[in-house]
């Protein structure tokens, strides 16, 4: 099932922009039948929600980067109707099911689910959440399947270290988190994220 990338909801209230950049250059590099294919490989789970509405509980990059590259529709699947609800009830669920993240981009937070973002063009820029992606791409911590892990390094990342792009390349920034984390784990520590 196809559905406009405008109409699906936000479960988070940040991206990592630096991410969304690097899809969106992978977007631009492919033509045709390669990007019909790229496109369709990357499905986003969804729930739905009161009034019909489709909350997408992961893939908020891709999301981001097809809106970005022009594109109007993206593949979803539906993992569960949950539109019967009232929106109270809906969002105890969808935390109950750690399917909400509520932070913002200066770590503040939990803040309420009804202000979420209405579209992937309300999603803010959280540069430590840019920083763990980059660390994971690189190796230095695990990509794990679980809901928002990139976020709970963002965490400890913005805990440990300051970064001011002002002051500071983003090249360097990204040598310095990989120092930090290096450091400060142990391989056994970094692959169970005891410390997160």
């Amino acid at each position: 099932m196809k559905i406009g990338v405008l109409d699906l909801k936000p479960t988070q209230f940040v991206v990592g922009r630096r991410e969304i950049e690097v899809k969106v250059d992978k977007f631009a590099g492919l033509d045709g039948k390669k990007l019909d294919a790229y496109l369709d490989d990357h499905v986003v789970p969804c729930v739905v929600g009161p009034r019909k509405q489709f909350f997408m509980i992961d893939h908020h990059h891709f999301v981001a980067a097809a809106f970005d590259h022009g594109h109007k529709e993206v593949k979803i699947s539906i993992l569960e109707d949950q539109s019967k609800l009232e929106f109270e009830a809906f969002w105890r669920y969808m935390d109950g099911k750690k399917w909400l993240y509520l932070y913002d981009q200066f770590g503040g937070g939990p803040h309420p689910a009804p202000m979420l973002p209405v579209d992937v063009r309300g999603l803010a820029d959280d540069i430590y959440r840019s920083l763990a992606w980059e660390l994971r791409d690189a190796g230095i911590i695990p990509k794990i399947q679980e809901p928002f892990a990139e976020f709970k390094w963002a965490k400890f990342l913005r805990t440990h270290i300051t970064i001011d792009l002002h002051q500071e390349k983003y090249s360097d920034a990204v040598k310095r988190c990989k120092e930090l984390v290096s450091a400060s784990l142990d391989p056994d520590v970094l692959k169970a994220q005891k410390r997160i």
